[in-house]
């Protein structure tokens, strides 16, 4: 599948809400066309312009740079950057003061931080 109908399908079932922040859509379209090192590029443009764009915990934007760190995590992770992937779950975990321990996201980042803590120490 191309990223421009990645692209269709997540502006499709988001809606125009997402074209807000069009980084994250391409983020979302490089990733799901396994052009990891494009998505990283994208989710750091995101991370980079995020002062600028989260002014509350409530907020749309502040949700997308939580969810970016996430994203980061795991792309790191499966690029074998180890470091790298430590330190953006470290950070998508702090956001989270008291989280639904049922949410998948949260359990998914606990896990793959308990593994990478694992790898490095052996």
């Amino acid at each position: 599948m191309t990223c421009r109908r990645v692209f269709i399908r997540v502006y499709e079932r988001k809606g125009r809400s997402q074209l807000r922040t069009v980084p994250i859509v391409h983020s979302l379209g490089y990733e799901a066309t396994g052009k990891d090192e494009d998505a990283i590029r994208e989710y750091e443009q995101v991370l980079a312009r995020g002062n600028e764009r989260s002014h509350s915990y409530d907020t749309p934007a502040f949700h997308k740079i939580v969810d970016a760190h996430y994203r980061l995590g795991t792309l790191f992770e499966s690029a074998g950057q180890s470091e790298r992937a430590r330190s953006y779950l470290q950070q998508f975990l702090k956001y989270w003061s008291q989280p639904d321990s049922n949410l998948e996201i949260y359990r998914d980042a606990e896990r793959r931080l308990r593994s990478l803590t694992v790898s490095v120490g052996h």
